[in-house]
């Protein structure tokens, strides 16, 4: 994974309820997974498919533990408890995306994640306000995972390397 841009990890906002991750270096690993299935190695596949996993999971984990941080306190954890995150690993690379459970009218992520928080006021479903909240509360957790991530994938990418090559 030397030879990667600095611009590995890169954000991408697809839909209105949805805030995408990707990490782009990640491709590496979608193709050995294809070769190796290819090549009858199931073993060697579940590792690495399990090893992108356990990095990819730091990234839900971190963007739920800094929800606080960047909500009102009333609302940190309900948007905690309704966040939902789903990985895919293919050939363009590893997208973490996340979504938030309920109507998506009222939990727009991608507008959360831009610093707006729309709600009701005072309960009442007909008269709705947009507040300004701190913006990038999916981001920035996941820009600071970016690091581990890399490594995980690096590390889990070595260790098979080196199983095939001994």
């Amino acid at each position: 994974m030397a030879d990667e841009r600095p611009d590995l990890a890169r954000r991408r906002l697809t839909m209105a309820t949805a805030v995408n991750f990707s990490v782009t270096g990640a491709n590496r690993a979608h193709v050995l997974g294809k070769r190796l299935k290819g090549l009858g190695e199931k073993e060697l596949n579940a590792e690495l498919r399990k090893g992108v996993n356990r990095g990819a999971r730091q990234i839900p984990r971190a963007v739920k533990a800094g929800v606080g941080e960047f909500m009102p306190s009333g609302y940190a954890p309900v948007l905690r408890a309704a966040l939902r995150f789903k990985t895919k690993n293919q050939a363009a690379g590893l997208t973490i995306q996340a979504t938030a459970k309920g109507n998506p009218r009222d939990r727009k992520v991608t507008a959360l994640n831009n610093g707006v928080l729309r709600h009701p006021v005072y309960a009442n479903r007909e008269v709705w306000v947009a507040q300004s909240v701190k913006p990038r509360f999916f981001d920035q957790p996941a820009e600071q995972q970016r690091g581990a991530v890399r490594a995980e994938l690096k590390r889990v990418l070595d260790d098979i390397a080196k199983k095939i090559t001994s």
